[in-house]
């Protein structure tokens, strides 16, 4: 009796241990933030194409009248433990500080660390969903932030950004669903920084 008891103890432990043996280091998603690359437009010569470059060159661009300041993004997610799933496995953020402060550095500090001006614009954001999935053929991202916007120490504005990037899934990588995330960033991005201009123009 003591010798069956035995052998069930074990066959339980090799059966619960596999388990517990796989988790989080097979499904670990390494975030590492690329920038939107820009398409080359094609080299022309028409005499025509000349004279739109130039009067492109002739207009003055535009100005923006705040001296702008970029807070660290927030978490404020309410599952900040996984990113979503691929069929059957949950997915685990790998550097995730690290990936917020090149969205931040790369996206929102860059496009407005030339402007200057009277006024003194804070832009304050806070990541309020973070998530990846397999769906069909395809790799979804999404990425929505809370901004705020200071200027002059005062509250003018509160905005809600959300962003979807796409992919074709490949080989089901988990490096993909980080590139769909980047995706969806370079759907929100553009849109903050346009919000940012409106309320700086002179």
């Amino acid at each position: 009796m003591k010798k069956i008891t035995f052998l069930v103890l074990v066959g339980s432990l090799l059966a619960i241990s596999p388990a517990f043996a796989a988790t989080p280091a097979q499904k670990l998603v390494p975030l590492e933030y690329e920038k939107k690359v820009a398409k080359k437009q094609q080299k022309t010569t028409s005499n025509s194409s000349r004279k739109g470059a130039k009067a492109k060159s002739a207009v003055a661009p535009a100005v923006y009248d705040c001296r702008v300041e970029v807070a660290a993004i927030s978490d404020s997610r309410n599952n900040k433990v996984t990113l979503g799933s691929t069929w059957a496995e949950p997915l685990l953020p790998q550097g995730l500080d690290t990936w917020l402060e090149a969205v931040r550095t790369q996206e929102l500090v860059n496009h407005t660390s030339k402007w200057n001006g009277s006024r003194q614009l804070q832009i304050k954001p806070s990541l309020n969903r973070l998530y990846s999935y397999a769906e069909s053929m395809n790799i979804h991202g999404v990425v929505s932030l809370n901004v705020e916007y200071w200027l002059d120490n005062k509250l003018v504005d509160t905005k809600y950004y959300r962003g979807v990037g796409s992919k074709a899934n490949m080989m089901n990588a988990l490096g993909e669903y980080a590139t769909a995330l980047n995706y969806a960033v370079h759907e929100v991005a553009p849109e903050v920084i346009e919000d940012a201009k409106q309320l700086c123009k002179k």
